[in-house]
């Protein structure tokens, strides 16, 4: 019998991207997104769902709340302690807050955009915690129209 040296490879390829598909499922279900399951595979503990806050196209003048849910993926409580950013157009509420074990926070962010002309707005911003080293990254960008 004349073996098929390709089929082989064919099918080995179908497992392994049945496989994946599966862990994606599994991160997706259990940490809210591929992104997140792989954060915690690399060791971060606290997630925020959709890091990257993108807000399309605001006027300028505009105030927008963005809310960030952080979900604590640690065996103790965790607080947040306040919230970093570069830009004094950002203020955060309801900090700090605690998040116990497998527990979701919001924070919300209250951004205010101003520009002189159509801008590009982009602002990392960055959670602290009572965790020793651990802070949470998150980023809040937008198109900026009609400035003066």
């Amino acid at each position: 019998m004349k073996k098929l040296w390709g089929w082989g490879l064919v099918q080995s390829a179908i497992i392994a991207l049945v496989c994946l598909a599966v862990l994606g499922i599994i991160a997706h279900v259990r940490f809210g997104s591929l992104r997140n399951g792989l954060q915690y595979l690399r060791g971060h503990r606290l997630l925020v769902d959709s890091p990257a806050a993108q807000l399309g196209i605001v006027n300028s003048g505009e105030v927008r709340d963005v809310i960030f849910h952080i979900t604590n993926h640690t065996e103790k409580s965790v607080r947040i302690l306040g919230c970093e950013t570069g830009c004094q157009c950002m203020v955060s509420r309801g900090l700090p807050v605690a998040i116990g074990p497998g527990e979701t926070a919001e924070v919300v962010i209250t951004v205010s955009f101003k520009a002189s002309g159509n801008d590009t707005f982009f602002q990392p911003l960055s959670f602290i915690t009572d965790l020793e080293g651990t802070r949470v990254t998150a980023s809040i960008s937008a198109k900026i129209q009609g400035g003066a």
